[in-house]
């Protein structure tokens, strides 16, 4: 693990201060779960317990987790929150079918975000593993409606947060795409 965690941490390293990349979804999906498994560096303190918030630092990159179920959809109850992220990891249940109605809106809110136009985003589809209930990467997008992305780079990618399987490819495209990210 410690090489490839090296790996990892050498591909993200893309700049000397500390990027940011929004880690969402809602409740439930592994946001805490793949934060920790990147716990290698300082964990911070809770930001804003009420929203469901935390960062974690991950050698010179801060990984900030929001909860998108914490707070009704039209309420953001912030101001520019939004501003400094490069990138965006989102991450949806695979087996939680019935919460998939609910993912939609909040993901095209995020999409709609001004302050994250053009900025890559990552899928984690997590909970690939467990078994053959899960929603297969096709159905995910056609759900989230991906083929409609067109002002972004996007990528979706099977995952298990507990064994960090289809993590680290996941994580080296999108330190690609950031670096290589459109204007």
């Amino acid at each position: 693990m410690g090489q490839s965690s090296a790996k990892l941490c050498k591909s993200l390293s893309f700049r000397q201060d500390e990027p940011r990349i929004l880690v969402t979804g809602v409740k439930g999906a592994g946001k805490t779960t793949l934060l920790g498994s990147l716990r290698l560096g300082d964990l911070e303190p809770p930001q804003n317990i009420e929203l469901g918030m935390q960062t974690i630092k991950y050698q010179n990159i801060k990984f900030t987790s929001l909860d998108l179920d914490a707070f009704p959809l039209d309420s953001i109850p912030y101001e520019n929150f939004y501003k400094g992220y490069e990138g965006i990891i989102f991450i949806v249940d695979s087996q939680d079918k019935k919460k998939m109605k609910y993912v939609l809106p909040y993901f095209k809110k995020l999409l709609a975000e001004e302050d994250l136009e053009n900025i890559p985003i990552l899928i984690f589809a997590n909970k690939q593993d467990l078994d053959a209930k899960v929603m297969s990467l096709k159905e995910i997008s056609e759900i989230l409606e991906l083929s409609n992305i067109i002002d972004r780079q996007y990528y979706i990618n099977g995952l298990c947060a507990l064994t960090n399987e289809g993590r680290n490819d996941a994580l080296f495209w999108l330190s690609h795409a950031i670096k290589h990210k459109k204007c």
